[in-house]
């Protein structure tokens, strides 16, 4: 029995593969579209399908009839990955986003990563498409993009999800420089930092985020520690370089003794601060 129902499941399936097929020869589109979205379990709807209709050339300037396909099958019911992915690729081309956050809103599209990262260039309609797909890592980096730390926090607090930490103080430093401060302070978790800071601070420093870079070394030396002695070398290096009234000040505070006394009087004397070399 169950053979012969798979059986008949493939004959059903060709008729209407067939029917499709003419449909499209006679220019029929509308009906086409609607024999792929009734088709059993959906097998007419796939790349294939979208290919046939992809090569078809709309006559008389009239709607093309992958257009067609898709507004047929929006009246019915929501599309699938694949549709979702193409239809919104036709949309973005046409700088028609409002179009997608409707049916983002109105359940009409199968969100996926691969859904989000083709709407990137809109940072909000990824984000919500990377919500409803459930894709952790990109959800939290759209939220560090667009600045939602308190949101980004949230999330993981609900999810449980300790994120990759480097990846956002990246993004953020890339795309959002003034919006630095509050992730780097999350990261410097007062002195028990979330990444290796030798690393956070040479990407801040690629980015010419020097201020961004010596305030994160400061929020991670809350106290004066042996450990810390190659991390206060570098806070002062970095400072001697680049911000010498900083450099100064941080002598002045005499918060800081474990750092390489030799290789900071170097940069002392190289500055012109022969009073602080000696």
């Amino acid at each position: 029995a169950k053979v012969a129902a798979a059986a008949g499941l493939q004959m059903s399936g060709d008729f209407m593969n067939q029917q499709f097929d003419q449909l499209l020869q006679v220019g029929n589109f509308a009906e086409a579209a609607r024999i792929a979205a009734n088709s059993p379990g959906g097998t007419l709807r796939n790349q294939a399908t979208i290919e046939k209709l992809r090569r078809i050339q709309p006559t008389n300037g009239g709607t093309p009839p992958i257009l067609q396909y898709f507004i047929t099958i929006l009246e019915q019911t929501k599309l699938n990955e694949v549709e979702s992915i193409e239809l919104c690729r036709i949309v973005l081309n046409q700088n028609k986003t409002s179009l997608i956050e409707k049916w983002i809103k109105e359940d009409k599209l199968t969100p996926s990563e691969e859904l989000g990262d083709l709407c990137k260039q809109d940072p909000r309609i990824a984000l919500a498409i990377y919500l409803r797909a459930n894709v952790s890592p990109k959800i939290v980096a759209s939220f560090a993009e667009l600045g939602m730390f308190d949101k980004l926090q949230a999330y993981c607090q609900k999810f449980g999800y300790t994120p990759n930490w480097m990846q956002v103080a990246t993004i953020v430093a890339r795309q959002s420089p003034d919006k630095l401060a509050p992730v780097l302070a999350h990261i410097a978790n007062n002195g028990q930092p979330l990444v290796d800071p030798k690393q956070l601070v040479q990407m801040l420093l690629q980015f010419q985020q020097i201020k961004a870079a010596t305030s994160f070394l400061i929020d991670v030396l809350p106290s004066d520690r042996e450990e810390d002695s190659e991390l206060q070398t570098l806070l002062f290096e970095i400072s001697l370089n680049n911000a010498p009234k900083l450099a100064e000040e941080l002598f002045s505070r005499n918060c800081f003794s474990y750092y390489d006394s030799q290789r900071v009087a170097a940069l002392c004397e190289r500055a012109g601060n022969f009073q602080r070399a000696l």
